[in-house]
Order: structure tokens, then C-alpha cells, then sequence
């Protein structure tokens, strides 16, 4: 039986991961399309693994209101949150309160899980 090991530190963008795991910091979770130079110069490394079920939340975001703007925004978004498959996920408790500064100022929607494999 596996025990999850705790988080070695929190970073925010997909740009910061990869560089801590150049700088060996530890292991990460990152698309392949993120890392697709660093596994074909050999400076990454891809892990096998099965049966994880890793997922992550997707969100659409714009500045302005919690409307999308009209245009391609909408369309996507429309297009997503009707997708059949999409399930909204659980709130992000990292996410600011409702009717802070950030939330009034940008409009986001949850999208749907994907299922990693």
C-alpha cells in the first residue's frame, strides 16, 4: 500500500513547477505538452503509472463581469458547460471569498474534470 507523501511546496503556475523540477526540488504532475522539450532532450524523465486517477478542474476566466464577453469566450464556455460529460467540481479553498476585489473583477466558470491517465 502506497502512503501519499506531503506537498515539498505549493507553486502556482505550470512555469514554476517545471523549473523546480529542473532545479530537483522533487516529482511533479505536469502535461506532456508543458514538458514535451525536456523529455525529448532528456532533461525530464516520464514515470509510468496506472490507476492514480488524477484530475484536474478546469476554469475559464476573462476580466469584466461574471457574464463571458460575446465572442469566442462565450462560445467556449458555452461550449463546455453544456459539454454532457462536464461535472462542476468542488470549490477551490484557495479561491478568494465571494464579493472580494478579485472575484467582482473577473468572471470564472468551472469546466469540466478530465480524467488523467
Amino acid at each position: 500500500m502506497y502512503r501519499w507523501a506531503p506537498p515539498v511546496m505549493a507553486l502556482s503556475t505550470t512555469t514554476t513547477v517545471r523549473a523546480a523540477v529542473l532545479a530537483g526540488t522533487g516529482p511533479a504532475v505536469l502535461s506532456g505538452l508543458a514538458v514535451a522539450d525536456d523529455f525529448g532532450s532528456g532533461r525530464l524523465r516520464r514515470v509510468p503509472s496506472s490507476g492514480i486517477g488524477l484530475r484536474r478542474g478546469l476554469r475559464a476566466c476573462w476580466l469584466g463581469p461574471r457574464t463571458p464577453p460575446a465572442g469566442p469566450v462565450r462560445d467556449l464556455v458555452t461550449h463546455v458547460t453544456s459539454h454532457p460529460r462536464a461535472t462542476v467540481p468542488p470549490p477551490d479553498p484557495h479561491r478568494p471569498p465571494a464579493g472580494s476585489t478579485h472575484v467582482r473583477e473577473t468572471g470564472c466558470v468551472p469546466g469540466p474534470r478530465i480524467m488523467q491517465n
